[in-house]
């Protein structure tokens, strides 16, 4: 969503950033989706797909520069807002790693 501010610079995704003392401004949103630092360390923002791949039309892709791993979900099918941590992905999240590169799945 355009002009939403998610909290930065006090938080990164649902955590407080440590070592700024601001608190998250006023009027701040939290985001649909956190990834825990036990499995990311670097989002990469992403874009939604609009190719010719029928299947994929329409999925937010983004990845985590740090595990290398990418997911896609569907901005229409987004559920509550959830983490991705180690043990669990939100429903509504799929891990295209090893889709994508078969060696890191």
């Amino acid at each position: 969503l355009g002009g939403v501010n998610y909290g930065w610079r006090a938080r990164e995704g649902l955590a407080d950033n440590p070592g700024v003392g601001d608190a998250p401004p006023v009027g701040a949103v939290d985001p649909v989706l956190d990834v825990a630092r036990t499995v990311g360390t670097s989002v990469t923002g992403g874009y939604v797909y609009r190719g010719p791949i029928d299947s994929l039309d329409g999925l937010y892709f983004f990845g985590d520069f740090g595990s290398g791993r990418i997911w896609t979900f569907d901005p229409l099918a987004i559920g509550a807002p959830g983490t991705i941590t180690s043990g669990s992905i939100p429903p509504w999240v799929t891990d295209r790693t090893a889709d994508m590169f078969p060696a890191l799945g």
